[in-house]
């Protein structure tokens, strides 16, 4: 399991090998070094101070969510993330379980973009097409006059 502590001031606690090669550090120490803005791309780094802010004022924040971080080599990951608040050394803390999702994100985003070049292909033909269901029910239709 990935998982990693932080105390409320964002300071790193504790963190699994897996959570470390995740975000490509090697040690709890060399990630406690990073600003947590390094950590996240611009649009996801908007939201963790949205969410951070909602917490603050007592508000309901998810603690299930899916996110863009930053590698230290500068890749692009996307994990899904679930978040307790637990205490560390007596103290509040927040505790982080990760699952890298970048795979099925990826394969997301092709399949869209798959479906979108059909779509393209069959409203842009020079002839007309017509798909229908089991029924003979229209299910796309298009033809040029």
């Amino acid at each position: 399991m990935v998982s990693a502590s932080f105390d409320t001031a964002w300071h790193t606690l504790y963190a699994n090998q897996v959570f470390l090669d995740i975000f490509g550090y090697k040690t709890v120490a060399e990630i406690g070094l990073v600003n947590p803005r390094e950590l996240y791309t611009d649009r996801e780094y908007a939201l963790f101070l949205e969410r951070h802010e909602k917490r603050r004022r007592g508000e309901s924040v998810s603690d299930d969510i899916e996110m863009e971080i930053i590698r230290k080599d500068g890749a692009v990951r996307y994990v899904q993330s679930s978040r307790s608040d637990v205490l560390w050394n007596g103290l509040p803390a927040y505790q982080l379980f990760c699952i890298d999702v970048t795979e099925r994100v990826q394969a997301e985003e092709a399949l869209k973009l798959s479906e979108q070049n059909f779509r393209n292909s069959l409203d842009s033909s020079l002839i007309g097409i017509r798909i229908v269901d089991e029924d003979g029910r229209n299910l796309y239709l298009t033809g040029h006059s």
